[in-house]
């Protein structure tokens, strides 16, 4: 019996993340049928947040990407085509691209024409402007992680205060958060651990990839893609995260990744000539950060209220329920795209406690 084969296509109706034409094309020059599904039409009317907050009721932990929603409706419909497994491109952010934890080896040896290079190849790959990039390549993935952890252990060491009062000055918890005293101390020496890395004699570019490897971020997708299959009764498959291709992704020395001069480039020459005149070859990644935080800021107020607070939270010690009410309200007001997760953040746990905690 011939199995069925077919493109699944999400369609995003933001300008910024649209790729239906890219979609199209490949699946014509494959000889592909296309199932594609518009955005809203996969989220239905009560939106993305409250389909992940269904999903949570099934995963066995807080899901973690929150555009399952989406992308099991357009599974639905490739199952019902006679679709068995999904391939997806996972883990290709993780292996194709270089970390720019790069900068800081390469300011360490005083390769400035590395990281000049490293600067022009991130400028043709990411629609962020140029200052931007610079300033993350010279001082936060660059000096940054060289020079703070030697000024935070000197004075540590001679003026214990001054690193007390950089907690308290230097985006310190709210207020709502962790009232037990002693859990908010516990919280603070995790912030404190993770804002100030120890420097150490190996590659911090190496130790970055290692991360990809070990991060409990890592196996909770994984684990959460495995359980999502199970639910779309399809097998979930991800080429990308193929053992020996990461062993060679591990070893490849960073700039032949970036041949070329942008990221991706060990594959973007074998797509643009399977693909011509699709454009790989000088494509930038799209990020959808501004229509994600527009989707929580739409949606946020009438999922809390739906869900009639955060008692669950509460009731675990987690959050001070009175407090986080005008906090909650004054976060959605502000509308700030950097803090849009925040906001999901206390619906997804919640949402999720609600289900699985006594």
């Amino acid at each position: 019996m011939k199995r069925a084969l077919a493109a699944l296509s999400l369609v995003f109706p933001d300008t910024d993340v649209n790729e239906e034409i890219t979609q199209r094309g490949v699946a014509t020059q494959l000889g592909l049928p296309q199932v594609m599904k518009r955005f809203y039409d996969a989220t239905g009317k009560n939106g993305l947040l409250a389909g992940a907050v269904e999903l949570n009721s099934f995963l066995p932990a807080p899901i973690n990407n929150t555009w399952l929603p989406a992308y099991h409706e357009l599974v639905r419909e490739g199952k019902s085509r006679g679709c068995q497994t999904i391939l997806t491109g996972s883990g290709g952010d993780e292996w194709l691209t270089v970390s720019p934890m790069l900068a800081a080896d390469l300011w360490r040896d005083w390769d400035i024409a590395g990281v000049y290079k490293l600067w022009r190849t991130s400028r043709r790959s990411f629609r962020r402007s140029s200052f931007a990039l610079m300033r993350a390549l010279i001082w936060t993935f660059g000096l940054g992680p060289l020079v703070i952890p030697p000024v935070h252990r000197f004075v540590k060491r001679v003026a214990p205060s001054a690193v007390r009062m950089r907690r308290r000055i230097f985006v310190p918890p709210p207020a709502w958060l962790a009232p037990d005293t002693e859990l908010r101390r516990q919280l603070q020496d995790r912030w404190e651990q993770k804002s100030v890395r120890e420097t150490h004699s190996g590659s911090f570019y190496l130790r970055e990839a290692k991360t990809a490897l070990d991060h409990p971020l890592v196996s909770w997708e994984i684990e959460e893609l495995f359980n999502f299959g199970q639910m779309a009764g399809v097998r979930v498959l991800h080429p990308i995260w193929d053992p020996d291709l990461v062993d060679l992704m591990y070893r490849t020395p960073p700039f032949m990744l970036l041949s070329d001069g942008r990221t991706k480039g060990l594959v973007r020459a074998s797509l643009a000539r399977r693909f011509p005149n699709l454009g790989f070859e000088q494509q930038r990644k799209l990020e959808a950060t501004r229509f994600y935080s527009s989707l929580i800021y739409r949606d946020a107020h009438d999922i809390r209220k739906q869900l009639g607070g955060s008692r669950a939270l509460a009731g675990l010690g987690v959050i001070d329920e009175r407090a986080l009410g005008p906090a909650f309200d004054r976060l959605l007001a502000r509308g700030k795209i950097g803090e849009a997760h925040l906001a999901w953040s206390i619906l997804n746990l919640e949402s999720w406690a609600r289900a699985h905690v006594g």
